[in-house]
């Protein structure tokens, strides 16, 4: 059977199209890693398991690298992973929605009191082009400050659902004041 076929289906033409998603090399190594897991748990015993079956892969799996780093504080903590997310690697870069909710459990959990403190720290060890300006830090401010909790969790849920490049929502419409309550075109009173 062709790769790409299931029974009974005819071959299809499986041309690389450039414009087409391709996959790197550590989401080949996670799928693989998931493929593996998912038969160990499902077949008893094992049959992947064995060094026989898949030698390669096998060899592989048995050598995954962890490192354990510590840290001075839980923001250094969240720092250094927003620092490593920023690096064009697979993860995406924190979104305005991700931020509120580390500011959030900084000011909770762990005493820092002042959002804006922790975002101007956060830039003056960020690379310029990871920094929080613009639209993202407007956006940022808007929600902590014009959004109630029971609001603030509604968004966070949505984004949660839908993920952040398929939300109903994006940081340019977050950072203007025209959407959140409250708001009246200069010059009109309310009644």
């Amino acid at each position: 059977m062709e790769l790409g076929t299931g029974p009974g289906e005819a071959p299809r033409n499986r041309k690389a199209s450039r414009s087409g998603p391709s996959f790197t090399e550590p989401a080949r190594r996670i799928t693989s890693s998931e493929v593996f897991g998912d038969s160990c748990e499902e077949y008893s015993p094992p049959f992947l398991l064995s060094s026989k079956v898949h030698p390669v892969l096998y060899m592989s799996i048995m050598k995954i690298h962890a490192q354990h780093l510590k840290f001075a504080s839980q923001k250094a903590a969240i720092f250094n992973n927003f620092k490593l997310s920023h690096r064009g690697s697979i993860r995406k870069p924190p979104n305005a929605v991700t931020w509120v909710a580390v500011l959030a459990e900084l000011q909770a959990e762990h005493g820092e009191k002042d959002p804006a403190a922790v975002i101007r720290s956060w830039n003056d060890d960020a690379a310029k082009s990871d920094r929080i300006v613009g639209a993202k830090s407007m956006a940022v401010k808007n929600i902590m400050s014009k959004m109630n909790a029971e609001a603030q969790n509604l968004l966070t849920n949505h984004v949660m659902k839908h993920t952040w490049e398929c939300c109903a929502f994006s940081e340019d419409v977050l950072a203007s004041v025209k959407f959140f309550p409250g708001y009246h075109p200069r010059g009109t009173e309310l009644g």
